[in-house]
């Protein structure tokens, strides 16, 4: 680009600052003595393609005095609208509504057993075809 030293002169001080964000990202990131970077290990947010909160919003973990930790979308979730075929128009939506019926199988199962089969994105639309990522 012709302009490189003027727009290097003109955000000379965005720049340097940009470098040592980088830096602090890369150092608090990357661990190559330990052959560890962002990549090393999966990213748990969200549900739908990994286990992610469901790690432990699974039904299954107990505190101390024996309380389930939830695994009701609303704990963390609000739902403000929802739109699609299985939904009819002008109804307020206040809990996830799946676009397949499903039936109890929302409340029992993780988004990610179905949608992560054997590694595959199972995707939705009623056709759920295998496909590879």
């Amino acid at each position: 680009h012709d302009n490189s030293p003027e727009v290097y002169s003109e955000f000379y001080s965005e720049i340097v600052r940009a470098i040592q964000e980088l830096r602090v990202i890369y150092q608090n990131s990357n661990f190559p003595e330990q052959k560890l970077d962002w990549t090393t290990h999966p990213d748990d947010i969200g549900h739908k393609d990994t286990p992610g909160c469901f790690r432990c919003h699974d039904g299954k973990h107990r505190s101390k005095d024996g309380r389930m930790i939830s695994k009701d979308c609303n704990l963390c979730h609000t739902i403000i609208s929802q739109k699609q075929e299985n939904i009819a128009p002008d109804t307020v939506v206040k809990n996830f509504v799946h676009p397949v019926d499903i039936g109890d199988e929302l409340f029992k199962t993780n988004c990610s057993d179905c949608h992560m089969e054997g590694g595959y994105d199972i995707p939705g639309g009623g056709s759920h075809e295998v496909l590879k990522r």
